[in-house]
C-alpha cells in the first residue's frame, strides 16, 4: 500500500493549502455560497513574511497542512511547523516582532495567534528521535516564490501515530486516525511506518497496527 519510503510523494496541493488560508475572491465566493461568516483579517501577508523567513533554516510543515499539501481532502487555518531546535531564538525573536499571542505549550510545541487572523501557528522543535529522523526526510514544494519543506508521507504517518496515541478518544484524536488511514490508502507506505516506529516507538506498533485493522474492517 501506498509507496516506498526512497521514492516519497510530492506535495502537489502545498501552494493552494497556503492560498486557501488568505483571503481571497475565490475563498469569500465559497464563503457567501456556504453562509459561513466571513474570516477575520488576511493571513496572507503573514504566510508571506513567515515563509521569508523559514529560507535557509531546518524545517518542515508537519501536521494538518502537511497532509492537506498531500491529500487537498480538508481546509485548515492551523499552520503546523517544525524546527531544529538551533532555530528556536530565531523564531521568537520574528514571531514577537509579528506581535503574535502565545497562547499554549504542549511537550515540545508552542502555539500562538497571528493576530487579526484566524491562523492558529504551532511551532514543533525536533527534540525527540522520532522528529529529528523526520525533520531530515522532507519533500520539497513550493508556495509562490518561496521553497518550502513538507514532512516525507511515512514520516508523517509515524507523527501522527504519536499524535492519536495521545489525543486518543478526542475529536482531535479521530481526526489524527482519519489522517492515518487517507494516508496510507494514497501516499504513504504501511511497511516504511512500521520500520519507523520499530526504529524510535517500539510502543507504538501495536497502536499502529490496530488503526490499520480497523481501517480494513470499516
Amino acid at each position: 500500500m501506498g509507496q516506498d519510503l526512497s521514492r516519497p510523494s510530492r506535495p502537489d496541493h502545498l501552494e493552494i493549502t497556503f492560498l486557501e488560508m488568505s483571503q481571497n475572491a475565490v475563498i469569500d465566493l465559497a464563503d457567501r455560497v456556504a453562509e459561513r461568516p466571513s474570516r477575520e483579517g488576511d493571513a496572507g501577508p503573514f504566510l508571506e513574511r513567515f515563509a521569508a523567513f523559514l529560507q535557509g533554516k531546518r524545517f518542515a510543515l508537519i501536521g494538518g497542512v502537511a497532509v492537506r499539501a498531500y491529500l487537498r481532502d480538508r481546509p485548515t487555518m492551523d499552520l503546523d511547523v517544525m524546527i531544529d531546535e538551533a532555530h528556536w531564538d530565531a523564531i521568537r525573536r520574528f514571531l514577537h516582532e509579528e506581535r503574535a499571542e502565545s497562547n499554549a505549550t504542549v511537550e515540545n510545541t508552542y502555539c500562538y495567534n497571528i493576530p487579526g487572523t484566524e491562523l492558529l501557528l504551532d511551532v514543533r522543535l525536533a527534540r525527540s528521535l522520532l522528529d529529528r529522523e523526520a525533520l531530515a526526510h522532507f519533500v520539497a514544494g513550493r508556495y509562490k516564490r518561496w521553497q518550502l519543506r513538507v514532512v516525507q508521507p511515512n514520516h508523517l504517518v509515524a507523527m501522527k501515530v504519536k499524535a492519536y496515541a495521545d489525543r486518543k478518544g478526542t475529536r482531535k484524536g479521530r481526526r489524527d486516525r482519519d489522517d492515518i488511514l487517507d494516508l496510507l490508502a494514497d501516499r504513504a507506505s504501511a511497511d516504511a511506518v512500521r520500520q519507523i516506529l520499530l526504529t524510535h516507538r517500539p510502543d507504538l506498533v501495536e497502536l499502529f497496527d490496530q488503526v490499520r485493522r480497523e481501517g480494513d474492517t470499516a
